[in-house]
């Protein structure tokens, strides 16, 4: 990957639980193997082409001593922010997950975003000469298109597929922009890196973005929602998949125009009397 930036999720940094229970130490040497990882082969991963990097490599480039490294490793690695793989390579999961979306989304961008456009033999999977290039391994398991499977949520790829594929380059950039705004205005915070992939696969199932943020404020301005830190507020990606953007609170939803055209109908009054025309409005 030749980015000289990454994303950074400031929220998740600090709000995710088992981060935070992670030493000061911890996290500070977390932030430097993120941007080695960025560097790596393949994303995500702390190695190059030529293997992976040696402890004594990465403790200097973290500007700490070894048995300080390996203590953070360590540590990291028991609250699931690093992650070993069978061969030894350390790589951190929630940054291979986010580049196997942006590789699904490219795909779709490159189309132009007209799904008339898309190559059907793929039938909405990511060509899989890109999809190489993700780490097959995470978690130990591969689900039968090619992708990572993710721990504790079966729905992770299913939401990633090919809903992307209809996306232009602009339509990902306010994708971006709107999962970031309903992320921070929801009142739970959790996962963050799935509410991108459920916008996507909303707008797939042919929802509008705007709708759908509209419809996410009314509900952040209700008490039930905002209520007890957002104790009782869904989980936001959980909402977005069961398309809880359909149902308004009472009261909130803004009307709309109805799309009607007229029609003219017969009017018989009695069977002796000529027939009458009049004209009435029906549903489009």
């Amino acid at each position: 990957m030749n980015l000289p930036w990454m994303r950074f999720h400031t929220r998740d940094w600090l709000d995710n639980k088992e981060l935070r229970r992670c030493s000061p130490t911890a996290r500070a040497i977390l932030t430097d193997l993120m941007c080695l990882a960025h560097e790596g082969e393949p994303y995500g991963h702390l190695a190059d082409k030529t293997g992976a990097l040696t402890t004594k490599y990465m403790a200097s480039r973290c500007v700490v001593t070894t048995g300080q490294f390996l203590r953070a490793v360590s540590e990291l690695k028991q609250y699931g922010r690093v992650s070993q793989r069978d061969d030894g390579v350390l790589f951190i999961a929630r940054m291979v997950e986010d580049e196997r979306i942006r590789l699904a989304r490219a795909v779709g961008g490159g189309k132009g975003g007209n799904p008339a456009l898309v190559n059907h033999e793929l039938n909405g999977k990511v060509n899989h000469e890109l999809n190489g290039k993700v780490n097959h391994e995470l978690n130990g398991k591969v689900n039968h298109e090619g992708y990572p499977c993710l721990k504790n949520d079966s729905r992770a790829g299913a939401r990633a597929d090919s809903d992307s594929s209809s996306l232009s380059g602009k339509e990902e950039i306010l994708l971006d922009e709107i999962a970031d705004r309903i992320y921070r205005l929801h009142p739970k915070k959790w996962g963050m890196s799935l509410v991108g992939p459920s916008l996507v696969a909303a707008v797939g199932r042919g929802y509008s973005l705007t709708d759908i943020e509209a419809c996410h404020k009314a509900w952040c301005e209700t008490a039930g929602w905002s209520d007890n830190n957002g104790n009782f507020a869904p989980k936001l990606p959980v909402w977005l998949d069961d398309d809880g953007f359909t149902k308004w609170p009472a009261g909130k939803e803004p009307p709309r125009e109805r799309n009607t055209r007229k029609v003219r109908v017969a009017k018989i009054t009695h069977p002796d009397q000529p027939i009458e025309y009049e004209e009435i409005e029906v549903p489009a």
